[in-house]
């Protein structure tokens, strides 16, 4: 079960960040470029490595 809902949230951190990446490419200037990018990313990132820690067992 814990492996079902791991790969669950490492596929919804993948999306996010691939949503980010298509913010760059859409977004119309710099600043909202930066904005998506920087939130969604970092959403991403940070379900990615909490998702890893509790799969290897190292929340610390």
């Amino acid at each position: 079960m814990s492996e079902i809902l791991t790969g669950i949230f490492l596929i919804l951190g993948s999306f996010i960040v691939l949503l980010a990446g298509l913010g760059v490419v859409k977004m119309p200037d710099i600043y909202t470029r930066m904005s998506a990018t920087s939130k969604a990313s970092t959403l991403g990132v940070s379900i990615i490595l909490i998702t890893t820690g509790f799969f290897f067992g190292t929340t610390v």
